[in-house]
């Protein structure tokens, strides 16, 4: 089992255009060194992605042993991709918005992997709010839903695309999964929502598979059998239609208010590793930094295109030292 770290690349914005520094991943190895690292790749709100300062992101983090697994979703190429899908009254896998992300995940991607970019993650929590249907806009505060033959035929494209640009790893979109709120893992919500995505593409003849990971973000405390429950409903859909995958975890933890429980901390994560082929905590960074009361083990501070640490940790730092990794 792989013990994983939700971290962060650069800032994008030309105006901006800030890098982690050594410094910064140095806090991370004093707490997991050389675990992989999940990041997002960003745009600029301009839409422009500067490859220069991700290469160099990158390239310090692989210096220091730390792989990373990009995520590739709303942030990557804003744009509404719901749309209805038969690009030219032909791919039915395809609309425009879904051949322009995926063609530029290739064409980004591919500049990256000889700097340390490992894999990729195709989209994020597809599935948290209701489905929409085809065509019609998501509620504002929830951009990345996707109707799941939306979703199904972006990760078929991205996934298919990101192989061709050399990318080892795709990591179908974490879908969110939640004990404290009692989804069912094996309803409409995560597993039935895979089984419309898979579903989808059989119908349209798409049945080779280029994704490797199924993912779900399960933030709060998880029991063992939730976890067992939730990697098997994952496991029967990819066996339905034969495909075989590994599984992960994209984030978990919960906000660290004045104290982290350990004992709580080092159940969820045995609980999660006993059943899942990759687990990331989330965040490294503070969700708000200067905040110790959120996600997150220490703090950090962008100036004069750095990222790095200042000094201040939250109640989580010890507790990802000391957490016993498997």
């Amino acid at each position: 089992m792989t013990f994983g770290l939700v971290s962060t690349l650069a800032d994008p914005e030309p105006t901006k255009l800030a890098c982690i520094t050594d410094q910064f991943v140095a806090t991370i190895d004093a707490v997991a060194p050389k675990c992989p690292i999940r990041a997002p790749l960003a745009s600029a709100t301009d839409s422009s992605f500067p490859t220069a300062i991700y290469r160099t992101a990158l390239a310090r983090y692989q210096a220091a042993g730390h792989p990373v697994i990009g995520v590739l979703a709303q942030e990557f190429h804003p744009g509404y991709l719901n749309l209805p899908l038969g690009l030219n009254g032909a791919d039915p896998t395809l609309n425009v918005a879904i051949d322009a992300f995926s063609m530029r995940a290739m064409a980004v991607c591919r500049q990256l992997v000889g700097h340390g970019l490992a894999g990729a993650w195709c989209w994020n929590e597809p599935n948290i709010s209701d489905q929409p249907a085809i065509g019609v806009l998501p509620p504002a505060v929830q951009p990345t839903a996707l109707n799941p033959a939306v979703f199904g035929s972006l990760l078929y494209q991205t996934s298919r695309r990101l192989k061709a640009g050399g990318v080892p790893l795709v990591y179908a979109g974490a879908l969110t999964c939640l004990e404290q709120f009692h989804t069912d893992p094996a309803g409409d919500w995560v597993a039935g929502y895979l089984d419309k995505a898979y579903a989808y593409l059989v119908r349209h003849g798409k049945t080779d598979f280029h994704w490797d990971f199924l993912s779900v973000n399960m933030e709060g405390r998880i029991s063992p059998a939730y976890a067992a429950k939730t990697a098997a409903a994952l496991r029967a859909v990819a066996a339905k239609y034969g495909h075989t995958v590994k599984l992960a975890v994209g984030e978990f933890g919960w906000q660290a208010g004045t104290a982290v429980d350990a004992v709580a901390a080092q159940a969820t994560y045995d609980a999660l590793s006993a059943a899942f082929d990759e687990v990331y905590f989330y965040a490294w960074q503070w969700t708000t930094p200067g905040d110790p009361t959120g996600y997150g083990a220490a703090g950090w501070d962008e100036s004069s295109g750095a990222i790095g640490p200042n000094g201040r940790v939250s109640p989580w730092y010890s507790v990802l030292r000391d957490l016993k990794k498997g």
